[in-house]
């Protein structure tokens, strides 16, 4: 499978990581900025494009999307409406989504947003726990988060990128993360 990152900042660095690790597969990067599109491809030694139609031109698969969120429409939207599979990271940005789930239904692809934390071991463990009854039926769930802007990127300052936005923010971010997982185990909200 030919796969294509999309975003090869902190995220997209991380996926390709991943997907290395995982081989079996081809790698390519897709990033608009100059100075990271040349560090990540001399460093990951694919080949990453400055445009998402040269990046096409390389015929992916799928693309894994890890751009800030909102940025994240127009390549799914893109990748549904060419018949490739996609997978995006979680987002907190509404505005393009409903064209892209109309542009992806009754296509034989797979969209996947990110839903991470529905797979880690303690979740597994919690739904497990649950699904037995060992703690009994639960009524109610307490939880707190809380985190420090400048380890999300410690090379650069925060408020320069999208965490410090209104529309993109941290808490803006965290809260829905949480809320899927919780969800997840304890059903929804009321």
């Amino acid at each position: 499978m030919r796969i294509l990152v999309v975003g090869l900042g902190s995220m997209g660095r991380r996926r390709l990581r991943n997907l290395t690790h995982l081989g079996g597969q081809e790698l390519a990067g897709l990033e608009l900025l100059d100075a990271r599109r040349e560090e990540v491809g001399r460093e990951a030694g694919i080949p990453v494009f400055g445009s998402l139609e040269e990046a096409l031109g390389w015929s992916p698969d799928a693309l894994v999307i890890s751009t800030p969120p909102d940025q994240h429409a127009p390549y799914a939207l893109a990748a549904a409406e060419a018949g490739l599979h996609f997978f995006t990271e979680a987002s907190v940005v509404t505005s393009g989504m409903e064209d892209v789930i109309e542009a992806a239904r009754g296509r034989d692809i797979v969209a996947a947003p990110s839903c991470t934390m529905r797979f880690h071991p303690a979740c597994a463990t919690l739904r497990r726990l649950i699904g037995e009854g060992a703690i009994g039926t639960p009524l109610a769930f307490t939880h707190h988060v809380g985190q420090y802007l400048p380890d999300w990127h410690p090379w650069e300052d925060y408020r320069t990128f999208y965490v410090a936005r209104r529309e993109t923010g941290a808490a803006r971010e965290i809260v829905p993360f949480e809320l899927n997982w919780l969800s997840d185990l304890f059903g929804p909200v009321t």
